[in-house]
């Protein structure tokens, strides 16, 4: 997926149409990683405890 927006441009809550989450890899991530290696720490970072919204 592209996006339009620069990484430190931050999206308001009425921009979000669709259900998100959120994962914060911090250190992990630096610029030119490949799609692979930026999933592979992105799972690393997947906690699997989600509040219920309903």
């Amino acid at each position: 997926m592209k996006h339009s927006r620069s990484m430190s441009q931050k999206l308001t809550m009425e921009e979000i149409r669709e259900n998100v989450v959120i994962i914060k890899i911090n250190k992990s991530f630096r610029d030119g990683m490949s799609e692979t290696e930026l999933y592979d720490v992105t799972r690393g970072c997947w906690k699997r405890k989600f509040a219920s919204t309903r």
